[in-house]
């Protein structure tokens, strides 16, 4: 388990955006990126921040890192593997690509390798990181696994389809200690094997984001689990609420 502990300027950003970007449409989201491979702790990741040009994506292994402006092109936010594209080759430097839906303005971006073979190497699943969207107290499931995977936590049963968020109400079966009995289960043939079975704890002001995928080698899926307990949007929100 791993404990959690701009836009003034985007006014002034989009104008140059949009003189450069010509016939392109862009906008602009701001994201906090996790990206989910052990094996890559040093792994240095690019996303424009214009159309034109990239900056490093800011990545902490084991935590979600402060938050940065990233351009969405072409309703597509899109993450390289150097800050230089050819232009005659551009997909050649793509590691991972995700469409944005055009009502989202800050988001989790989970990172998560797909194998050698696969291009892009990596997929990107959105979670919306609004107050109103993910408030505190919820939690959320991002399954990057084919398997079928479901979670028991208090008194709430879920599936968790692949490649999906699954929204977890705010858990209120608790014992005096705030902690709630959390099992991951997966499906093999008819039967549901448990891959992750811990106590943990669930307060109001926490956010919890249960990630399941596969390890090369692996034949049942592992759970990484971040706490948000100072969710940046979700006071950004609160501080501008009349």
């Amino acid at each position: 388990m791993f404990q959690i502990k701009c836009l003034p300027m985007i006014g002034i950003l989009l104008l140059p955006l949009a003189a450069s970007a010509q016939d392109k449409a862009v906008s602009a989201i701001t994201i906090r990126a996790f990206l989910n491979d052990p094996s890559q702790p040093e792994a240095k990741f690019f996303v424009p921040n214009t159309p034109d040009t990239r900056v490093p994506v800011n990545l902490n292994p084991g935590e979600l890192p402060a938050e940065q402006t990233a351009v969405v092109i072409n309703g597509r936010l899109t993450i390289y593997n150097s800050p230089t594209v050819d232009p005659a080759q551009p997909e050649a430097a793509v590691v991972a690509s995700v469409a944005v839906a055009k009502n989202l303005g800050h988001a989790v971006a989970i990172i998560q390798p797909l194998g050698a073979d696969r291009n892009p190497r990596y997929g990107i699943v959105l979670i919306d990181d609004s107050a109103s969207a993910f408030p505190p107290g919820e939690s959320r499931i991002v399954s990057m696994t084919t398997l079928p995977v479901a979670l028991q936590i208090g008194e709430h049963k879920l599936p968790a389809a692949s490649g999906k968020v699954t929204a977890v109400p705010r858990v209120m079966k608790l014992d005096p200690y705030n902690m709630a009995q959390t099992d991951f289960f997966y499906q093999r043939e008819n039967n549901w094997i448990p891959f992750n079975e811990s106590k943990m704890k669930y307060l109001q002001s926490y956010r919890q984001i249960f990630i399941c995928s596969t390890r090369p080698g692996s034949q049942s899926p592992t759970l990484t689990t971040l706490i948000d307990d100072a969710p940046a949007a979700a006071g950004k929100e609160a501080a501008e609420a009349p």
